[in-house]
């Protein structure tokens, strides 16, 4: 049998040919990838949108505003938790403006997960339709599980966000496409190795996410606004902090020195940990502790 390998390519790695959608044209895989996973978020938000009766003009404007702005956040969180990486081949004032402010290189998703309701509260704050702030985080958030499901795929296209080396054999339960494009050589290494598959168990993850969020959350009303998003949240790291240990070294992002090539802070796994502790505090407070129609929750519509 032939083997199928992808043609794929990404920095960092030695790979032949370029980075087109099955093997010709001339889309790159993982940017089609990307696409599918935010189309998929934005239609399945926007129908739940639409179940609540609420505009879709506003729904088009927020999502275009927090868009960008989890986009640039992605951007700010990987500068501030990966600044070496970041700056270590700034030459001019030039190039630190393009780190900055040209979304070229360097974004982390933990970045886009955190920003995004600050997006969709600034919105709300300022711009935004009489609506409550938790409710559009309700609908908005858990979408994410579906653009991530579909977009981690693109690290298989580009030869990145993978685990640590495993021995082949162990690898032989995938599809042999899988288990080929798995054998990645840095630059600097004498030979290639096969790689844990981490794109394919955090895809699979955030499908089982998404669909505990709507089954237990969509199909009933016992639960009390804000916990869904909360919900999302506390998956989110639950599954960050289960995938970053198992990441190659190269891609852990962190501050200090680096002990057997992890770095001495592992920001993105202590985020993680932030994250659920935050969303587990938030969520026992907005499912069971009673919130008085003078307060700031109150729904206005």
């Amino acid at each position: 049998m032939n083997k199928i390998i992808l043609p794929l390519i990404s920095n960092g790695h030695i790979v032949n040919t370029p980075p087109t959608l099955f093997g010709f044209g001339i889309f790159p895989v993982y940017g089609v990838l990307l696409c599918i996973g935010f189309f998929c978020s934005f239609a399945w938000a926007f129908v739940e949108w639409n179940k609540k009766g609420y505009r879709t003009s506003d729904y088009i404007q927020i999502s275009i505003f927090v868009t960008i702005f989890a986009l640039y956040g992605a951007k700010i969180w990987y500068i501030i938790f990966e600044p070496i990486k970041s700056f270590e081949n700034v030459g001019s004032i030039l190039d630190v403006f393009i780190i900055i402010f040209i979304p070229s290189f360097g974004r982390s998703i933990m970045g886009t997960i955190v920003f995004a309701p600050i997006g969709i509260w600034i919105y709300k704050k300022f711009w935004g339709p009489d609506m409550d702030t938790l409710k559009i985080i309700d609908i908005m958030m858990p979408a994410l599980f579906l653009g991530q499901a579909v977009g981690r795929w693109g690290n298989l296209a580009n030869h990145q966000i993978f685990g640590s080396v495993v021995d082949g054999d162990s690898l032989n339960w995938l599809p042999t496409w899988i288990k080929e494009n798995m054998f990645i050589k840095f630059e600097g290494e004498l030979i290639a190795k096969y790689r844990n598959p981490l794109f394919l168990y955090e895809s699979i993850a955030n499908i089982l996410s998404f669909l505990f969020i709507l089954i237990v959350f969509k199909f009933n009303n016992f639960w009390k606004k804000g916990t869904t998003g909360m919900t999302f949240f506390i998956l989110y790291g639950l599954i960050r902090v289960v995938m970053e240990p198992m990441r190659d070294p190269h891609f852990v992002m962190g501050w200090g020195n680096t002990i057997n090539g992890f770095p001495l802070i592992p920001t993105s796994f202590i985020a993680a940990i932030i994250i659920m502790i935050v969303s587990i505090a938030m969520l026992i407070r907005f499912q069971l502790v009673n919130v008085s129609k003078n307060k700031i929750y109150k729904i206005k519509y």
